[in-house]
């Protein structure tokens, strides 16, 4: 990510950010509840905030849908590089 900054390829490196924090939320947040695992996962405050974690599944999906949606714009134009 450090990488595509450099290059002023900000819109990249945030979306590989992006990628990076839906993986590890479907990786390690079973739950949406507020522990030390989640505390500071975006994902998981806003679905605490939308009252979806009350489901108890923490990955849904939109997280699946949207994980989609970045690799497929994202991977073609990282082959450039």
């Amino acid at each position: 990510m450090a990488e595509l900054r450099t290059r002023n390829k900000r819109a990249m490196a945030d979306q590989l950010a992006q990628l990076r924090e839906l993986r590890e939320h479907a990786d390690y947040h079973l739950t949406c509840g507020c522990d030390k695992t989640n505390e500071t996962c975006e994902i998981c405050r806003c679905l605490r905030e939308s009252g979806d974690a009350a489901s108890g599944g923490a990955v849904t999906q939109q997280h699946w849908t949207q994980a989609d949606e970045i690799v497929r714009h994202l991977l073609p134009n990282l082959k450039v590089f």
